[in-house]
């Protein structure tokens, strides 16, 4: 049983790893167009 849980685990922690990129792209997209709708576009061109 506790193999069981470790290896839910190893895989839940893998997915996130695997999530991690488009989760960090989701938000900046999500900050950048909150810089856009302050009216500070200078900083959004990355």
């Amino acid at each position: 049983m506790l193999s069981a849980i470790i290896r839910e685990a190893a895989v839940g922690v893998g997915w996130m790893v695997q999530r991690n990129d488009s989760i960090q792209s989701e938000w900046m997209a999500m900050r950048m167009q909150g810089v856009e709708s302050s009216g500070d576009s200078a900083n959004s061109q990355t």
